[in-house]
């Protein structure tokens, strides 16, 4: 078999780690760790060594989500079976290949392109201690000709100096830096969860470096697309525990992706967002945007210090925002998942996408089950679903549990092979149109 990375196209969406030490290929659904060794993961997970392979384990953890994002939530399903139409399409004839026009235009506005992001160089080191200053703003995409496109907005985080407020970083609240929030919380929680069981004189300096890691981040004028939820959370709720914020951004930002269409019909607008007008609003619900739909409720909750507990703060954010309980809302979500139309277009990939789909509900079902949609060393150790492989820098593959895929009905390597030729007739093809 070729090498995988020798074959990555340098326009696959991908969802890079922080590191840059990994990614998740959404178009094949496979996962790659090109500066680990199989062998190593493989020896240190078998022997339940994960103290020898702590932060790449955390890693694995943090691309997990996105595959289990990917697949096992409402708006990762939707995603899902774009992605197996346009792949069907291939196999047609050409009156069936605006699918993948459609797909492409889909992963476009998912992941806006760098131009809608913007960071300048700061004048002063920022922190927790001397935090960004905050604002939003709204904007609009260009369509196909060029030209400003009034019914798609965008919603941007500002973040400025401190003082002064001069702009810093313009960064689009959208479904992708929702996926990081996610992710970044998993891969914090795994982490934490690992150092809990080292000896305490460890676990006391690792403890110490994970919080100046993570500390470092947040405040990273180039990586605010993992951390804008969780200083929206921040701003919102009065929260200066970092650790709490992305929990809390996790939450909220696993309830939109899971939010039915009744009731993202729902929401009430908050009065923070009123200035941006009536119709730019309208148009975002419309579309059932996410980071819309994240940015309303976070500023319809209640700061944290009116509490009781997390989950008082939760019941009243979601209440506030003309929603209905934590469960009600992933309960519905089940039931659309489940029901949901399979693929409008026959083909050899039918098969695949079934049943990418039966493993997305159980993962759907299990994240469901508490306020806490991070993937931990519970999730993994209670086998809750098949868990894909994970590429090494060599094409070989490593395993987090002995829970695997059936490779008879989903083959990693054939998955992001066929990846590959996507890519190449969906670049002829775009040529023609876009």
């Amino acid at each position: 078999m070729s090498n995988l990375m020798d074959e990555l196209p340098d326009d696959i969406r991908q969802f890079p780690n922080v590191s840059v030490a990994a990614f998740y290929a959404p178009h094949s659904q496979t996962i790659h760790m090109p500066k680990t060794n199989a062998s190593d993961m493989q020896l240190n997970i078998d022997a339940g060594n994960l103290m020898a392979i702590q932060e790449n384990y955390s890693i694995a953890i943090h691309e997990i989500t996105h595959w289990a994002d990917c697949i096992g939530t409402l708006w990762g399903l939707d995603r899902l079976r774009k992605i197996y139409n346009a792949l069907n399409s291939t196999k047609h004839d050409e009156y069936e290949w605006w699918r993948v026009a459609d797909l492409y235009d889909t992963d476009r506005r998912d992941s806006l392109t760098d131009y809608y992001t913007t960071v300048r160089q700061s004048s002063s080191t920022h922190s927790t201690k001397r935090p960004w200053t905050y604002n939003m703003s709204i904007g609009h995409e260009f369509d196909l000709t060029g030209k400003v496109d009034k019914k798609n907005p965008i919603l941007f985080a500002i973040f400025g100096e401190n003082p002064g407020g001069g702009r810093i970083i313009r960064q689009p609240v959208r479904v992708d830096s929702l996926l990081e929030a996610n992710a970044m919380w998993s891969e914090m929680k795994s982490a934490t969860e690992i150092i809990s069981n080292y000896p305490q004189d460890d676990r006391e300096v690792s403890f110490s470096l994970l919080s100046r890691k993570y500390g470092n981040t947040i405040y990273h004028p180039g990586l605010t697309l993992y951390s804008a939820p969780a200083h929206i959370i921040s701003i919102a709720t009065g929260s200066h525990d970092a650790t709490i914020s992305y929990w809390l951004a996790s939450v909220i930002s696993f309830i939109v992706l899971n939010l039915s269409i009744k009731h993202f019909k729902k929401i009430k607008v908050p009065s923070y967002l009123l200035p941006f007008g009536k119709k730019p609003l309208a148009y975002l619900s419309l579309k059932r945007d996410v980071g819309y739909a994240y940015t309303a409720i976070v500023f319809n909750s209640p700061r944290l210090a009116e509490c009781t507990s997390f989950s008082d703060w939760l019941d009243k954010a979601l209440m506030n925002s003309g929603l209905p309980d934590f469960p009600t809302i992933m309960k519905d979500a089940e039931y659309d998942y489940i029901h949901s139309p399979n693929l409008s277009l026959p083909g050899a990939f039918t098969e695949r996408f079934q049943y990418l789909k039966e493993i997305g509900l159980l993962n759907l079902q299990a994240r469901s089950k508490y306020m806490d949609p991070g993937i931990g060393l519970d999730y993994i150790s209670k086998k809750y679903s098949p868990l894909p492989s994970i590429f090494d820098a060599n094409d070989d593959q490593f395993y987090m549990s002995n829970s695997h895929m059936d490779k008879s009905l989903y083959d990693p390597e054939d998955a992001y092979l066929k990846r590959i030729d996507f890519h190449d007739f969906s670049r002829n093809f775009l040529s023609s149109c876009r």
